[in-house]
């Protein structure tokens, strides 16, 4: 039987509209951590990216280290509707106080956004409740299309769906609750889970210390200075100009709403992965390091305020934070020195006459490395959006 061209072509092109409003997002489990204070309860909300980028914040502007007013707006709106905090019955709106889009280093799959809110309690409060119904208008749509096992992440060839909000409170470990969509109910008892103040300090060392964001690119970016092999009195300059940009920059307030790109430390990673593969002058390499202090401090600020909380002025956390970067710095600084001392000695022995040409040889074909990885990782990061 032949079937005409005018009905294949009519139908295939009747397709074309629901295959391009079919969307696929990932859903894991959102993180909602609480630090709960007298009077008042901080809420961290760990959640994957894609969906928020790309539907829920689409068009709200550049989502960088410091987001538009209009985007932290529409985020604070969507997080009220899906997270609803009850004081003893009457309901609490939060405020949002910090939004960060992180795109971890060469895993864009585990891009996610931290939120943070804080929710005033009426004096007396003695427990609270609420619900969690994240991403609801999105399960509604899967349920509608898949029935029960949208839940069960095990659909062919799509990809896992997991609508689930996991309750965790700071400074006790023992509590671990897992809100599923479908039962979106929790109540929690304000006494016995208020946070202890020791845990904040040691929350912030920890915090300090395991930071992937800024974490990693720093380790890189001290690598690529040290390929530009520089004399010990160059060296010290350098590592003193670091530190004070990055203590300057990190005990300043940054305005709200300021934009802030998320490419920004490859960009730093390049151009030191340029100076150290073409020996250019000591000052540019100073003025790179300067430059590389003041972002990770800005970086380090951002990271501080997921972590702040009412403190009396004589514990001074950001000193407590602070000790915790500057531990990491010492660690990851230290590590690849030692490398490259064992490096060094290592061609000394094979040739001591060729050594120093050799090691130059080598530093020149890792910075040029690093410039390239660099250049592929911004460059996946602006095709992305």
């Amino acid at each position: 039987m032949k079937i005409p061209v005018s009905i294949f072509l009519i139908s295939f092109f009747s397709l074309i509209p629901a295959t391009l409003s079919a969307h696929d997002y990932p859903m894991t489990p959102v993180e909602l951590k609480l630090k709960i204070e007298p009077g008042e309860i901080y809420a961290t909300l760990k959640t994957n990216s894609i969906y928020w980028t790309e539907e829920l914040l689409k068009g709200a502007g550049n989502l960088g280290a410091h987001w538009p007013e209009k985007a932290s707006a529409k985020a604070e709106e969507l997080i009220n509707s899906y997270l609803q905090i009850f004081s003893e019955g009457v309901p609490i709106k939060g405020s949002l106080l910090n939004s960060r889009l992180i795109e971890e280093p060469f895993h864009p799959d585990d891009t996610y956004i931290l939120f943070r809110v804080t929710y005033k309690l009426p004096s007396g409060t003695k427990n609270i409740s609420g619900g969690a119904e994240f991403f609801k208008e999105y399960w509604q749509e899967e349920r509608a299309a898949h029935g029960q096992r949208v839940n069960l992440g095990t659909l062919k060839g799509e990809p896992e769906k997991l609508f689930v909000t996991n309750i965790s409170i700071a400074g006790h470990k023992d509590f671990k609750l897992s809100v599923p969509i479908d039962n979106p109910n929790f109540s929690i008892p304000i006494a016995p889970n208020l946070l202890p103040r020791s845990e904040f300090l040691k929350e912030s060392f920890a915090d300090a210390m395991v930071s992937k964001e800024s974490g990693i690119w720093l380790a890189i970016f001290l690598l690529a200075a040290l390929l530009f092999l520089p004399k010990e009195a160059t060296l010290q300059y350098g590592i003193g100009l670091f530190t004070f940009m990055s203590l300057t920059t990190f005990f300043l307030k940054i305005p709200s709403g300021t934009a802030f790109p998320t490419f920004a430390p490859l960009v730093l990673l390049f151009l030191m992965g340029v100076i150290s593969a073409f020996s250019f002058q000591p000052g540019l390499w100073l003025a790179a390091l300067s430059a590389g202090g003041a972002l990770w401090g800005i970086l380090w600020q951002g990271e501080y305020s997921t972590l702040s909380a009412n403190f009396p002025a004589w514990l001074l956390p950001k000193i407590i934070f602070l000790s915790g970067k500057i531990l990491f710095g010492v660690i990851a600084g230290a590590f690849i020195g030692g490398v490259f001392w064992a490096y060094r000695k290592r061609q000394s022995f094979l040739s001591e006459s060729m050594a120093p040409t050799i090691c130059r040889t080598h530093a020149r074909f890792a910075a040029i490395f690093l410039l390239v990885l660099s250049l592929l990782e911004m460059g996946r990061l602006l095709t992305a959006r």
